[in-house]
């Protein structure tokens, strides 16, 4: 629909001039057969009247001593394999190479696309070699071998590092890897990286630095302008004034030659001796409110995948918002993934919940008796339809030897979507409740505002049942709304069950398990949750073995009672205590768990009349110490 509209968007000030066609690509698509421009990430883009979107073209095939990398994969996802050279970790691998970006290993390899090899396609024709111009569909990159040293010097005086290195090419090239100077809050950090075999060789150059951490450069600081080009020695002088403005400032070195990235939060002037690149913003008004168009929240957001388009992401909202297209545009489930990869620090969840529209959604309570206790499961309306496995998560817990309780919560679960939840007011509910046990990883995640107002634990019933089971982790799917990471990305996967829950829409959903924490996920996907391997079902047969073993010996009560009714009208009291421990005395046949079944399902039998229900009520309480 507005796809046109974010690909318009070229960097944090820059828009097209016109809205492009846009042709997405994924691996299957046949690139001989595509024109156009790449896209290959959603921080920097060219104009056309045709665009290649290659940013979802991702993934990593480890070939032994090099890597192949599809061209939308960014670096972040790269360095963990020990690659040659990288670039900023926010920037594509294919972008990087398109671009001629100058990351680590500069001064020694010179820009990245000199030493890499690409798969790619030029006027239809497949190539694989150096890179020529045309459509890159894959990077192949040298993993380092060798072992590297990272050695640096820091100051607040930018001037000295600046004139050290006029020094050091002055008389030579040093033989560094790398040379890195990294400017941020005052501080300048000169960082060198160089095999260990050259220890001896660079003496006089790291005589006075320190070992350090290499630095990896993203798009974390938060900023509203960033300008890329290259300089020499001199010319960085001439901008001084525009590193000590910036928030942070990358320098990287080739003799003198200098290839800069300056973030800022005010626009900058630069002399026309200094040219930027095409992708540098301009003077124009960054509209973005604080976005950054790192497209990390794209890879993470569960709405964006089920719309199947990355304008239904944060990024999306970002850059449609100031052209007047964002309300519904995100209806999504709230769970704040892309709140935890933001390298902004964007308040995400507020800006979406602004333009949110729902349709109807279920409010209604589910119905079963509640029971009062100091550790209780709470059901909302997210739970309704689940009110046997609440059951029978308790009456697995109490023959655990857990006392628990169960109480409902009349939560509107659209205020729950849009934090509209009067959560002062729900913690008087829970008044002498200590633990909450939810049934749903979603009310796991919504209901953590009420340790706002109270001291109060939060646990997801699954979790607490896992460990009595013999389910092993490579089987388990773990809910995005628990917060948990995994070793396996496939296993934290959002199933988007949820989701069609309350966008009524329906997508096909695949899991690598077969167990999952989340029951809405388990009903979508027919698989199981812990619960139903150690307590499959809930016998309903069994209440008729418990009804009748209940009225044993109701001759001997019948007697009592006919007898007892003499004081019906002289001493009601006594009658009524009469009549109280008779039914007390036949609810003491039954066990712990019985007497639950019973509390839960009393209301089926019509032999069972309110005078009865009363005492059962009572001693439920009495017996398990609810109250």
């Amino acid at each position: 629909m507005d796809e046109p509209l974010l690909y318009s968007q070229l960097s944090l000030t820059r828009r097209s001039s016109s809205l492009p066609k846009i042709i997405r690509v994924d691996p299957y698509s046949d690139l001989s057969k595509l024109r156009g421009v790449p896209r290959y990430e959603f921080s920097r883009g060219i104009e056309g009247n045709e665009i290649l979107d290659m940013t979802g073209l991702k993934g990593v095939e480890d070939l032994g001593d090099r890597l192949r990398v599809l061209a939308g994969t960014p670096w972040r996802d790269v360095i963990r394999y020990s690659p040659e050279l990288f670039g900023n970790l926010d920037f594509s691998v294919g972008g990087s190479v398109f671009f001629g970006d100058a990351g680590f290993g500069f001064n020694e390899f010179g820009l990245i696309r000199d030493r890499v090899e690409i798969e790619g396609y030029l006027n239809g024709i497949k190539y694989t070699g150096k890179y020529n111009g045309g459509i890159i569909y894959a990077v192949y990159i040298k993993k380092e071998l060798k072992q590297l040293i990272n050695k640096g010097y820091t100051t607040d005086d930018i001037d000295a590092i600046l004139y050290k290195l006029k020094s050091w090419f002055s008389s030579g090239f040093p033989a560094f890897r790398d040379i890195t100077i990294n400017i941020q809050g005052g501080v300048a950090k000169l960082i060198v990286a160089y095999p260990s075999t050259r220890e001896q060789l660079l003496l006089k150059y790291v005589s006075d630095l320190q070992k350090v951490d290499p630095v990896y450069e993203d798009l974390s600081p938060r900023h509203k302008y960033r300008y890329y080009g290259t300089t020499d020695l001199n010319g960085i002088f001439q901008i001084k004034e525009n590193l000590k403005r910036s928030e942070r400032t990358i320098l990287r070195f080739r003799g003198t030659k200098v290839y800069f990235v300056i973030y800022s939060n005010t626009p900058l002037k630069f002399i026309d001796t200094i040219p930027l690149t095409s992708y540098s913003d301009s003077d124009a008004q960054n509209n973005l409110n604080g976005c950054v168009l790192c497209g990390r929240c794209v890879d993470v957001c569960p709405y964006g995948e089920m719309m199947g388009s990355p304008i239904y992401t944060p990024l999306g909202l970002y850059v449609l918002q100031p052209l007047g297209f964002a309300e519904g545009l995100i209806n999504c489930h709230m769970c704040g993934k892309c709140v935890d990869v933001c390298p902004s620090k964007l308040d995400i969840l507020s800006d979406l919940r602004k333009y949110a529209r729902y349709n109807k959604i279920d409010t209604s309570l589910p119905e079963v008796r509640e029971l009062p206790a100091t550790s209780v499961i709470v059901l909302t309306p997210i739970s309704k339809g689940f009110e046997d496995r609440a059951i029978r998560a308790l009456l697995y817990l109490h023959s655990k030897g857990k006392k628990v309780g169960l109480i409902k919560l009349d939560i509107n679960v659209l205020d729950l979507l849009l934090d509209k939840v009067d959560w002062e007011n729900i913690s008087k509910k829970l008044e002498g409740v200590n633990e909450i046990l939810t049934i749903t990883p979603e009310e796991y995640h919504y209901l953590q505002p009420i340790k706002r107002f109270k001291i109060i634990d939060i646990i997801l019933v699954e979790e607490l049942i896992l460990p009595d089971t013999d389910i092993e982790g490579e089987n388990l799917h773990i809910p995005c709304m628990l917060g948990i990471k995994t070793r396996k990305k496939e296993l934290n996967k959002c199933s988007l069950a949820f989701l069609e829950e309350i966008s009524g829409k329906t997508v096909e959903s695949k899991l690598p398990a077969k167990y999952t924490l989340c029951p809405i996920t388990a009903r979508k996907l027919n698989i199981k949750t812990p619960l139903d391997t150690v307590f499959p079902t809930l016998n309903l047969e069994a209440l008729k073995n418990i009804i009748s073993k209940l009225h044993q010996g109701v001759e001997d009560g019948d007697l009592l009672m006919d007898d007892s009714k003499w004081y019906e009208d002289i001493a009601e009291e006594l009658f009524k205590k009469v009549a109280d421990k008779i039914i007390s005395t036949q609810l003491n046949r039954l066990t712990k768990e019985e007497l639950l079944f019973l509390y839960f399902f009393m209301d089926k039998f019509a032999e069972i009349n309110e005078k009865d229900k009363e005492v059962i009520i009572k001693e439920v309480n009495k017996i398990l110490g609810s109250n």
